[in-house]
């Protein structure tokens, strides 16, 4: 799969505000990732609620690989920032510290 859109998509992107569909990985693939997502949410008691639902992608690993793929970034950087801004601008990293009932030894 390509990991850009190609200057006829972007075009498209802009005239339309949409573009589908983009194939990001094959079928087989995002058939995985829906079978990840459904036992999340299986072990979850039904859909992902509350803290489950914010920021995912921190709790569940496949989730991070899925939404930092290059198939999935390039084409999205693309259509909303163009390339000469494709940079950090900020982070926030704050040091956190387990309670102690929860460290490990």
């Amino acid at each position: 799969m390509a990991e850009t859109l190609g200057p006829e998509a972007v075009e498209t992107y802009q005239r339309d505000g949409a573009l589908h569909p983009v194939r990001a990985m094959p079928a087989d693939e995002a058939a995985a990732l829906r079978q990840k997502l459904e036992a999340a949410e299986a072990a979850a008691g039904g859909k992902l609620e509350g803290g489950l639902k914010f920021k995912p992608h921190l709790l569940y690993p496949w989730l991070y690989d899925l939404v930092s793929d290059p198939r999935i970034t390039g084409p999205v950087s693309e259509v909303w920032l163009p390339p000469e801004k494709h940079r950090l601008s900020h982070t926030a990293l704050p040091r956190m510290e387990p309670p102690a009932s929860r460290m490990r030894v």
